[in-house]
């Protein structure tokens, strides 16, 4: 055929060509175009026709539309250059840009030039995309935005595939709703899931606080989050983070629970007493100013094997599992703790017979128990014996403390449940249920005083002990001193005993009868000196913190106090301890 014929061949097929739209996109599929005017020249060597498009270009390739204001159509190669408000269209999708090479073989689409593609509910732009039409997939790049669903998701670039509704953002990818924003270094959002799947770096933050994580899938409908590696959870308002391998948040339902080495940090501010020095002029600042407050913080951390947190009215944390607490000087262990920020309350153990905490914990998490109003107490002892000595002790959580321990300064405490109090974020009072023991260490070590009941009450004052009560068959052992001179022992049983100190020392101890007279008795110190081991009460435990308990109570021995030897005739009486 003569190059004359050829010319006039295509003239007819580009004058009487039809869109073939019901067609589906195969490699076979013809494209025909039109414009406002045309004009074609041979290619070089007098290959293909090379045509010149002006004016309202439109290309037809089966379901494929593209209209542009001018192009240049390589007829032999079955590509062009298309630009000037080119836009794309497909059953479902729109792009639009300022330029768009386009190969009729693959079917691939370059767009440069303030690209906008719109996918059944999706508007994506950026600066430049490329787009495979047969597969339905696009490669965005120069700074990709999103708007799906009421979500806006900003990136480096995008990869989208359009029959899955998924986009995989690389680089800076931030997301944000009306409730949420995510922000990670990548990430995959599944339309129609709701759902991203973010990486590297990731923050999430809402109403209810923000997660950090290396990895995290959050759902947008229901704003929960997983999120799996270095995370800390960070509430609202508060000085309290919370850290884990793996949380898991439902804001919605107020609660998360962290696995993993969970661990609580929670930092208060205590504003102490104003102490100002005077100036140069001898004066001195307002005592209610603010150069004149000075505050202390006090850090509370918590680990165990695992730990809630439930937020509504009141904050709540519910640690299960070996659990360690640590507040200053004090430092308690134990399977069960909870901490509520409101009325400012530890309790470690399971609160057997106490009622429920008005607390903000879900119904279906484990009940809680409020302890009634009590006081602290004193702390450890770091001697101890090899593990293996106690490996038999261990509960089915592999704790070696059978019991909850709470130590402060050189005091030891046990129990069934053990309650902390605070008061504007001070040390208060310290209460113990069930089985109490309290184990103190004196001027001489090997003479530990012991005080048992079935219930304690430590008060506490600027994080002194000023008073232990115990109530229910109380017993107790007491170490005299004359100034720094040992000075023998008093031993104690009666109903109730109520201990009251002054300067951190023993100064009163009052015994109240009851159901049982008060007996006490006063060993003198010749018969205590050497044989401070066998003064030991019933019950007697002493734990250093890795569980181990010491030589001395791995086999106690019966006291050599005589069991009561003088009945009193009084119901009370008190006794000023030296």
């Amino acid at each position: 055929m003569s190059r004359l014929a050829s010319i006039l061949s295509a003239i007819a097929l580009l004058v009487g060509a039809a869109p073939l739209l019901s067609q589906p996109i195969g490699p076979a599929q013809p494209v025909t175009f039109s414009a406002d005017s045309s004009r074609a020249t041979s290619g070089a060597g007098g290959a293909s026709l090379v045509w010149t498009l002006m004016g309202n270009v439109r290309i037809v390739q089966g379901t494929t539309t593209i209209t542009a204001e001018q192009g240049t159509w390589y007829e032999g190669a079955q590509q062009g250059v298309l630009t000037g408000n080119v836009r794309i269209t497909q059953p479902g999708n729109t792009l639009t840009a300022l330029r768009v090479d386009y190969n009729g073989i693959s079917k691939m689409a370059v767009a440069s030039g303030g690209v906008t593609i719109v996918d059944t509910g999706a508007t994506i732009t950026s600066s430049t995309a490329q787009y495979d039409m047969g597969r339905r997939t696009a490669q965005f790049s120069g700074g990709v935005t999103v708007l799906d669903s009421g979500a806006r998701i900003t990136s480096s670039s995008l990869d989208y595939d359009m029959s899955q509704r998924i986009a995989r953002f690389r680089g800076n990818v931030t997301m944000r709703d009306s409730n949420t924003t995510l922000r990670a270094d990548n990430g995959d959002y599944f339309s129609l899931e709701m759902k991203a799947d973010f990486r590297g770096n990731v923050i999430v933050t809402n109403d209810s606080g923000s997660i950090r994580a290396d990895h995290l899938l959050h759902w947008r409908s229901s704003q929960e989050s997983f999120a799996v590696g270095n995370v800390v959870v960070q509430a609202p308002f508060q000085r309290s983070q919370l850290f884990g391998d793996t949380v898991h948040a439902f804001p919605q339902r107020n609660y998360t629970v962290a696995t993993g080495k969970p661990r609580l940090v929670k930092i208060d501010s205590t504003a102490l007493s104003p102490q100002t020095a005077p100036d140069s002029a001898g004066s001195r600042a307002p005592a209610d100013s603010l150069a004149a407050v000075r505050f202390r913080y006090d850090t509370t951390i918590i680990t165990a094997r695992a730990m809630e947190a439930y937020r509504g009215e009141q904050e709540e944390y519910r640690a299960t599992g070996n659990v360690l607490l640590t507040r200053g000087t004090l430092q308690a262990v134990g399977q069960i703790a909870r901490f509520l920020s409101g009325p400012e309350l530890i309790t470690i153990g399971p609160g057997r017979n106490r009622a429920v905490a008005d607390s903000a914990a879900l119904p279906d998490s484990a009940a809680a128990q409020t302890p009634a109003p009590v006081t602290g107490l004193p702390g450890p002892d770091t001697s101890g014996t090899n593990p293996a000595a106690t490996a038999s002790r261990g509960d089915s959580l592999g704790s070696p403390f059978p019991t909850p321990v709470v130590w402060y300064d050189k005091s030891q405490i046990t129990g069934d449940t053990i309650t902390i109090g605070m008061k504007e974020r001070k040390l208060e009072w310290i209460e113990v249920l069930h089985d109490a023991f309290a184990i103190s260490e004196g001027k001489i070590p090997q003479r530990l005083d012991q005080l048992r009941g079935q219930r304690m009450l430590f008060t506490l004052a600027h994080d002194t002990i000023r008073q232990v009560r115990s109530e229910g068959e109380a017993a107790s052992i007491y170490f005299n001193y004359d100034l720094e001179n040992p000075d023998g022992a008093m031993r104690a049983v009666c109903d109730t005993m109520i201990i009251t100190f002054d300067a951190g020392k023993a100064a009163q101890v009052e015994t109240i009868g009851g159901e049982h007279l008060s007996d006490w008795e006063i060993v003198p110190e010749q018969n205590v000196q050497g044989a401070e081991a066998s003064y030991r009460l019933e019950g007697f435990r002493r734990y250093d913190r890795l569980g181990n308990i010491t030589p001395s109570a791995a086999q106690p021995q019966t006291s050599s106090v005589a069991p009561a030897s003088r009945p009193l005739q009084e119901n009370s009486t008190s006794q000023q301890r030296r």
